[in-house]
């Protein structure tokens, strides 16, 4: 497949490191270029992993989309995470973060708490009038209402929105990647603010009964985004799947909404973007 856009002559190969070739263009060649954008070393939306940006030890809620050809990685990359904290096991295990060998290991030895929850399209069901949600239900409440549910029947304050493109759910709407990328965003500030309303009244209550130390010490709510890519599998099936996780930086993608508004503030960025226009 010939590269066009952002890999130009000695930019390919080190731009190939942030976003692999992909095989039998298991994504449509805009959102792939899309992609390549988000990855580019000015631009990044989409990150490494970054193992400090969890604590999974404490345990995890997991939003994610059903699709049974991703839910089994999906599980894996975040056991993956806890697994491979130890530099020592990095090298070792990097290469098998997927096979149920790993999955055996991180769950029945090390056991992180992982607390699934499910939709078709993930997270992007929270987003109120989401074309992914059926006109006059209240999907976007309902699924939050679970999410709250689950934060207090559990007692984890941690969530990952892990997000998977191309999803299909989104792809039969007609989603664009930018579209998919601000609907995740949108997902994330609602959950914090809904779960801010719920811990502000629990803090009152304790407050109004006189247990002003439990009041002050009510947890707070973290909300990490990550998204996978899948780009394809070469045929044969000693082939591995070329499937990456990415950490998804929300502060980077306002960053990207700013260039695109006044290039002055954010330079780099306005000059990919420069370059992903004119390719």
């Amino acid at each position: 497949m010939k590269t066009k856009g952002l890999a130009t002559n000695g930019a390919r190969a080190r731009l190939a490191k942030y976003a692999p070739p992909q095989s039998c263009a298991r994504l449509p060649d805009e959102d792939y270029r899309a992609i390549r954008f988000y990855r580019h070393p000015n631009v990044r939306v989409l990150d490494d992993v970054a193992h400090d940006k969890i604590e999974i030890e404490k345990g995890v809620i997991v939003i994610m989309c059903s699709d049974g050809d991703r839910f089994l990685g999906g599980l894996l990359s975040i056991a993956g995470l806890f697994a491979t904290k130890h530099r020592w096991t990095t090298r070792i295990a990097s290469w098998m973060k997927r096979t149920s060998l790993l999955f055996i290991w991180a769950f029945l030895y090390i056991y992180p708490r992982l607390h699934m929850m499910s939709w078709h399209a993930g997270a992007h069901r929270l987003v109120k009038n989401s074309r992914t949600n059926l006109p006059g239900r209240a999907t976007d409440k309902d699924l939050m209402a679970e999410i709250m549910a689950a934060i207090e029947l559990k007692q984890i304050y941690q969530i990952v929105i892990l997000d998977h493109c191309k999803c299909g759910k989104l792809a039969k709407h007609e989603f664009t990647v930018e579209e998919q990328f601000h609907d995740i965003v949108t997902a994330r500030d609602r959950i914090l603010a809904e779960y801010e309303k719920v811990r502000t009244a629990e803090a009152a209550r304790l407050a109004t009964n006189g247990d002003m130390e439990a009041a002050a010490n009510v947890p707070k709510l973290k909300v990490i985004c990550m998204c996978q890519v899948d780009y394809g599998k070469r045929p044969g099936w000693w082939w591995r799947r070329r499937l990456r996780t990415y950490h998804f930086s929300t502060k980077q993608l306002v960053a990207v909404d700013a260039a695109k508004v006044d290039g002055k503030r954010h330079p780099k960025i306005a000059d990919v973007i420069a370059q992903y226009l004119a390719a």
